[in-house]
């Protein structure tokens, strides 16, 4: 007696685990969103959500419209005292006991409108309009000098910004004193920069100025 042996297909089980990324872009819109959501109940709650605001650029002391008149910020050989420290006071606003305009003052504005915290690093990409001595420093805040600027343009790092959290940065524009005659390299010429901020999630926005 032949027995007859009968093959029974099992189903074969896949389980599917996964985490998509949605990278929403809307042409024309302020806004960058990054939302990471989880696919199973074993990644329950783990839903990032990191809205960047387009930062907000500010003239907040001086007056665009004015020409800048150099200004020692102590980087100088033979001009070692930064004048910027008095010209950026609540009292002086600027200008020097001439009444010149020396530098222009920018606050930069930073929200997260998400529900998820995150930090940002912030850069300063100035575009001096041929002029060889316009250039930029942090401020800690409106009217206190900070340092100069370093190579890498960096502005501030890892700066937080919590759920619905906002965060102020100050920069100093100003036409770097040399000690010799400038008119050839700087007169006549007209700067503007841009701002950029990227998050933690990778959300990159940029402010011109």
């Amino acid at each position: 007696m032949i027995e007859e042996k009968k093959k029974v297909n099992r189903p074969l089980v896949y389980a599917i685990l996964g985490v998509t990324l949605l990278v929403l872009a809307v042409s024309g819109s302020a806004y960058a969103f990054f939302t990471a959501q989880a696919t199973s109940d074993q990644f329950s709650g783990n839903t990032i959500d990191v809205q960047i605001k387009k930062p907000v650029v500010t003239l907040v002391v001086g007056d665009k419209t004015k020409g800048l008149i150099p200004i020692h910020d102590g980087s100088v050989t033979g001009h070692t005292t930064n004048q910027l420290t008095t010209a950026v006071s609540g009292t002086n606003k600027c200008v020097d006991k001439n009444g010149y305009m020396v530098c222009h003052v920018y606050k930069v504005t930073l929200s997260n409108e998400g529900s998820t915290a995150t930090t940002v690093d912030t850069s300063i990409t100035l575009n001096t309009g041929g002029a060889a001595n316009v250039t930029w420093a942090k401020m800690t805040n409106q009217t206190t000098f900070g340092s100069l600027k370093g190579t890498d343009n960096s502005l501030a790092k890892k700066t937080d910004l919590g759920a619905g959290g906002t965060a102020d940065l100050y920069f100093v524009v100003y036409l770097k004193n040399t000690g010799s005659d400038q008119t050839g390299t700087d007169a006549g010429k007209t700067y503007k920069g841009t701002v950029t901020v990227v998050a933690s999630t990778g959300s990159t926005l940029e402010a011109q100025f």
